[in-house]
């Protein structure tokens, strides 16, 4: 089965290019032929994320008017076999495509490159730039943050998607910190869930981790030993139709912090 998932949020700063990325990055893992797809025409980030932003010769806008073949857009992503980044326009604006592009875009990419996941990293908000995000899209997945703020922006981009018709969206919680829901100053995972009424498709912990893999352009997808690594793992599982249990992450961040204690006392030790 051939799938057009697009990432979407209401509200800017929630993490969203990077779920995107590091979600496209397990598909592939798993053995997935997926193209990430970067619609923010004017403000994409994805090209960084990924180490690439030498290597964009070609890009959306320019393939839509004309001026050069899909398959110079494509780009193979030489860390992640079965993994190819679609670039968009850093200096065009959002009305330089239709829905309509998008939808033939994502067609020939489906029909004249085989692959089985395009992951589509939409602009935040839900003006011309969202409607080119979901045009072609069978799925969404929406990325909140434990804020009053995002939940109520990802509460109106799900009515707007259901309006559309949308039978299948799921959230993704990122940015989650346990230790804060204990103190009552961050909305638990199961209020958003009740609140957006929405499948949650995983929770994901905020990490200075995220800051790093960003700033070497290496996606933390990468890192299999890390916490953040298996949450985004199960929730690319739970994407792909597999059951698979959620992280009890209070548990596990301790688990962290202590394994993080007696690496470094171990590391003392050896030094003396």
């Amino acid at each position: 089965m051939q799938e057009c998932i697009v990432v979407t949020s209401g509200k800017g700063g929630v993490g969203k290019s990077t779920v995107s990325t590091n979600m496209a990055v397990r598909l592939a893992r798993s053995g997935a032929k997926v193209a990430l797809l970067d619609a923010d025409i004017g403000l994409r980030n994805i090209d960084l994320l990924l180490g690439m932003e030498q290597r964009i010769d070609w890009d959306l806008v320019q393939f839509v008017q004309g001026r050069c073949d899909l398959a110079d857009v494509v780009l193979s992503v030489a860390s992640v076999p079965n993994l190819y980044f679609v670039p968009t326009s850093q200096t065009s604006n959002k009305m330089s495509i239709v829905p309509d592009d998008m939808v033939s875009i994502v067609d020939d990419l489906f029909f004249d490159h085989s692959f089985d996941y395009v992951i589509v990293d939409s602009p935040a908000g839900i003006e011309r730039g969202f409607e080119n995000a979901v045009a072609a899209a069978h799925r969404a997945v929406i990325v909140v943050t434990p804020d009053v703020s995002a939940v109520r922006d990802a509460d109106r981009v799900i009515d707007l998607l259901q309006k559309k018709k949308f039978s299948d969206i799921q959230i993704v919680i990122n940015r989650y910190q346990p230790e804060l829901v204990q103190q009552g100053h961050m909305l638990d995972s199961q209020d958003i869930w009740q609140i957006l009424d929405t499948p949650v498709l995983g929770v994901l912990p905020e990490s200075i981790e995220v800051l790093i893999a960003s700033n070497k352009g290496e996606p933390f997808a990468l890192n299999d030993e890390s916490l953040l690594h298996e949450a985004m793992y199960r929730a690319t599982q739970r994407l792909r139709g597999v059951e698979v249990p959620f992280i009890d992450l209070n548990r596990a961040l301790e688990t962290s912090v202590w394994e993080r204690v007696k690496q470094w006392a171990m590391a003392q030790v050896s030094a003396s």
